[in-house]
């Protein structure tokens, strides 16, 4: 009964970061299956998939409604993952447990600085387009909403709510306009390692996936963490019949299912909460969540 209600409450207040953020889902269960619920470290990364898929698909509604869900993007991105969560589900099962948490931690630190940066990027480029607007009197038909207006074909500035296309910046002063595009073997390098850390970890990928839509396809902070839980649904399905097949898709369902159910009540709430905050201040949040958890999970795992 006190693993389910625990189950229940951290489920929920992890459903709400994962429902703004768009990820961390994963790196909060984690952790707190082994160290607060008493989970095997191979068992959470199994649960940490069922969360995640549950909260994937519950937090992307709000998103999908708003129209931030880059489908063809997040699609093709997707597709491209599975190789790599079928890889990492097959070899997960065979790492120690102390090198599966020590690695996972490892991992969140290196994250957590390149986020940081980001974070401080983006809140500039804020700041300059702010004043940009407010000098030519176009701020309040282009700042409206952070992220402004996206579409399949167009890349979106999250920091002036710019939209550059595929032949060129149509404004000027965005900071991604004019970004070359990536190379196919670079979208597929990169896809491939987070569908890898997917099924390896069961974490979704998400502090990777962002990162990646924000920094190789410049694509803004708002819709990158939208698409992201798409790309999620795809990469965790695929993670799971994996494990499935493989019979290394061992849990205590129970407190999965009740830590899902919780989680996705909470990205349902979470959801609403990104609209309210600047891309900087997610990307910021984002960043300071992958310290704390790499932090405790990287001293817990050596001083055990």
């Amino acid at each position: 009964m006190t693993a389910a209600l625990g189950a229940i409450a951290v489920g929920i207040a992890i459903g709400v970061v994962f429902g703004a953020l768009g990820a961390g889902g994963g790196i909060l269960t984690i952790p707190v299956l082994v160290y607060v619920l008493g989970q095997d470290p191979h068992a959470a990364t199994s649960a940490s998939l069922v969360v995640v898929l549950f909260g994937a698909a519950t937090g992307i509604v709000h998103h999908a409604c708003s129209g931030h869900v880059l489908w063809r993007r997040g699609g093709l991105f997707g597709l491209a993952s599975v190789v790599g969560a079928a890889i990492g589900s097959t070899i997960s099962p065979l790492i120690p447990a102390a090198g599966l948490l020590t690695a996972f931690a490892a991992l969140l630190l290196g994250m957590a600085v390149l986020m940081a940066r980001k974070a401080a990027r983006t809140r500039h480029e804020e700041n300059e387009g702010a004043v940009d607007n407010a000098a030519g009197g176009q701020g309040g038909a282009e700042a409206k909403g952070s992220a402004g207006i996206a579409n399949e074909d167009g890349v979106e500035d999250g920091a002036a709510g710019v939209r550059c296309g595929p032949a060129g910046p149509h404004t000027s002063g965005a900071p991604n306009c004019g970004q070359s595009r990536p190379s196919l073997w670079a979208l597929i390098t990169t896809a491939t390692v987070a569908g890898l850390l997917t099924g390896v970890f069961g974490v979704g990928g998400g502090f990777i996936i962002v990162p990646v839509l924000v920094g190789l396809l410049g694509i803004g902070m708002r819709h990158a963490t939208a698409t992201s839980l798409w790309i999620m649904v795809i990469t965790v399905v695929a993670s799971i019949a994996t494990r499935a097949i493989g019979g290394s898709f061992d849990l205590d369902w129970t407190v999965a299912l009740l830590f899902a159910v919780a989680s996705s009540i909470g990205a349902a709430v979470g959801g609403p909460l990104s609209d309210r905050a600047r891309p900087s201040t997610l990307t910021a949040i984002f960043a300071v969540v992958l310290l704390v958890v790499g932090l405790y999970t990287g001293g817990e795992t050596l001083l055990t």
